[in-house]
C-alpha cells in the first residue's frame, strides 16, 4: 500500500508567463481550485496523506494554499534548474517506502492514481498511449519496458507521452537517484526522465502503465490551460448529470 507522493514545483512557468508573472504555476486555479490543492486532496482520497512538495519560485503562495497538509522541501536553485534538481531536492522524503511522484502542473483524472497504486515493479511510469507532437515529453517502449523518455524523440518513434507520473519502490528509487546524482554535475538544466536512456542500457527495469482513455493535460502554455479548463467543466458536468 503506498501512502506517500513526492511532488515537484520549483519552477517559475516561464511559457505561461505574464499568466505566472506573479503566481506559481501549481497555484493556478481550474475549475475554481488550484491545480497544487486539488492534486493533493486526490492523493488524499486515494490514502496518500504523507506528501513532500519541493517549493522555490512564489514558494510562499504554494505555502498558504497547502499549509501543514504537506511537508516541504526547497529547491534554492529553482532559477537556474529543471526538474530534475527539484526531485534530487526530495530524494530523502521516502526513503525505504514505496511512494508516488508527481510534477505540479497537472489537472488528471482522479482514476489515474488509483492506476498508478495498483502497479508492480519497481519503477513505473503513467503514459497515455497516443500519436505524439515535438513538444510532448515522449516515451519509446519495447516488451513491456520504457527505453527513452524525452522530448527529442522522434513522433514516429513514440510509442505515447509521459503525463509526469511515475510509482517508485525504494530499490528504483535508489537507481534513479544514484543516476540523477551522476547526471547533474553535467547540466542542472535536464528534465527528471533525462537519466532513463541511461538506465534502460544499463538493464534497469522500467514498466509503463497505459492510462487508457481517462483525461488529463500537463500545463505548459496557455492553450494547455484553456484545455485544462474545459475538461474541469466536462468533469463538472458529468458530476450534475
Amino acid at each position: 500500500m503506498i501512502h506517500k507522493a513526492l511532488i515537484v514545483a520549483a519552477g517559475r512557468g516561464l511559457r505561461l508567463r505574464p499568466t505566472t508573472e506573479n503566481v506559481p504555476k501549481p497555484a493556478l486555479e481550474v475549475g475554481g481550485v488550484p491545480l497544487i490543492r486539488r492534486s493533493v486532496d486526490i492523493l488524499a482520497f486515494h490514502g496518500i496523506d504523507d506528501v513532500t512538495v519541493v517549493v522555490g519560485y512564489e514558494q510562499e503562495k504554494i505555502r498558504a494554499l497547502l499549509g501543514d497538509s504537506v511537508s516541504y522541501l526547497v529547491n534554492e536553485d529553482f532559477p537556474s534548474t529543471n526538474n530534475m534538481a527539484s526531485m534530487y531536492v526530495g530524494r530523502h522524503a521516502n526513503a525505504n517506502e514505496p511512494f508516488l511522484y508527481l510534477h505540479a502542473d497537472l489537472w488528471y483524472d482522479p482514476k489515474i492514481i488509483e492506476i498508478a497504486r495498483r502497479q508492480t515493479g519497481d519503477i513505473v511510469f503513467l503514459v497515455e498511449k497516443k500519436p505524439c507532437r515535438d513538444e510532448e515529453m515522449k516515451v519509446r517502449v519495447r516488451d513491456g519496458l520504457i527505453l527513452e523518455a524525452d522530448k527529442a524523440i522522434q513522433p514516429s518513434d513514440a510509442y505515447g507521452e509521459w503525463l509526469g507520473i511515475a510509482k517508485f519502490e525504494p530499490q528504483g528509487a535508489a537507481v534513479f537517484f544514484d543516476e540523477i546524482e551522476r547526471t547533474l554535475p553535467r547540466s542542472k538544466v535536464l528534465y527528471d526522465c533525462a537519466v532513463v536512456r541511461g538506465l534502460a542500457e544499463r538493464g534497469v527495469a522500467m514498466k509503463y502503465a497505459d492510462i487508457g482513455s481517462l483525461p488529463w493535460v500537463e500545463i505548459d502554455f496557455q492553450e494547455d490551460l484553456n484545455f485544462a479548463r474545459t475538461l474541469a467543466e466536462r468533469e463538472e458536468q458529468a458530476w450534475r448529470s
